[in-house]
Order: C-alpha cells, then sequence, then structure tokens
C-alpha cells in the first residue's frame, strides 16, 4: 500500500506528492510518528518562524486516515 504524509501547518497543508510503501496502517503510523519525532528535533518549539500542527496520513485515494500531532 501507499501512504502519503502530509505536512499541515497554520497556514497550509504541504502534500507529500510521492508517497512511500508500507505493508499497512500500522506500519504507516509508526513511519508517520518518526517522521513527527524529525520534524519536531527540526523545528523546535521556539521556532516562531515555523507554526506546525500535524502530519496527516492519507491512502492511495488521497483518504486521510489519521492525523498526528506535530509538538513544534
Amino acid at each position: 500500500m501507499r501512504f502519503y504524509f502530509h505536512i499541515r501547518s497554520e497556514q497550509k497543508t504541504i502534500p507529500d506528492r510521492e508517497g512511500t510503501d508500507l505493508a499497512d496502517i500500522a506500519d504507516a503510523r509508526r513511519e508517520g510518528l518518526e517522521y513527527v519525532r524529525e520534524l519536531e528535533s527540526e523545528f523546535p518549539r521556539s521556532s516562531a518562524a515555523v507554526a506546525l500542527k500535524s502530519v496527516d496520513v492519507a491512502d492511495e485515494t488521497g483518504v486521510v486516515l489519521f492525523s498526528l500531532p506535530v509538538d513544534a
């Protein structure tokens, strides 16, 4: 299955146009959580320039399956 990890900020959503092939939704959740941790380390909470909200994980049809909050 192909999953897409879209980054949502206060102003806009940055779409993942390539996606990632993973076995199932559980793998997508693990991958999404890892991605969130990377974003949090790149953009610490003190960064006023970035107002990240979440990573929205969508399936091949574009349906958002779940969102993972970003604490940045």
